[in-house]
């Protein structure tokens, strides 16, 4: 892509303003997907790509009206320690880095907790039903194999 050509798309992009009445307005499959096609567009007039590829940026876009708001934080590698042991510095970036690693942890058991609710009340009453089934055809099957059952 030219940078003329990101340019054009941008201001094709921007041509019509979204508005909203006191909730979001509509956002388009299609203009999520030019936002992408823009923004990797942007990343790869800026670096240029490793041997296999990839771009040193990345990014997530995320429709708000449909999903939840972005619930993490980027984990930065882990450290590669000078000497082969970590100093102060490295043992408190350590730090940060695990509690950034939990918190992203408990915000998704968090909505995972949440969204597991109304399906574990299906479950159970499905394993209920099943059950209920199952018995009941357990005692149809053992009626029928039973010759005081069959008389009458």
């Amino acid at each position: 892509m030219t940078r003329k050509s990101l340019n054009n798309r941008i201001d094709k992009l921007l041509k019509k303003k979204i508005k909203s009445h006191g909730t979001w307005g509509k956002v388009t499959m299609e203009d999520l997907e030019e936002m992408c096609e823009i923004f990797c567009g942007i990343i790869e007039l800026k670096y240029q790509p490793d041997a296999d590829g990839e771009y040193p940026v990345d990014f997530m876009i995320n429709d708000r009206t449909t999903c939840e708001p972005l619930q993490f934080s980027p984990l930065p590698y882990p450290p590669k320690y000078e000497g082969g042991e970590p100093g102060p510095e490295d043992m408190l970036r350590d730090m940060v880095r695990f509690d950034m690693a939990q918190s992203n942890l408990e915000l998704a058991a968090g909505l995972l907790s949440e969204t597991m609710k109304p399906m574990r009340k299906y479950m159970s009453d499905f394993r209920d039903n099943t059950l209920e089934l199952l018995a009941e055809d357990h005692v149809e099957k053992t009626r029928s194999k039973n010759p005081v059952d069959r008389v009458g």
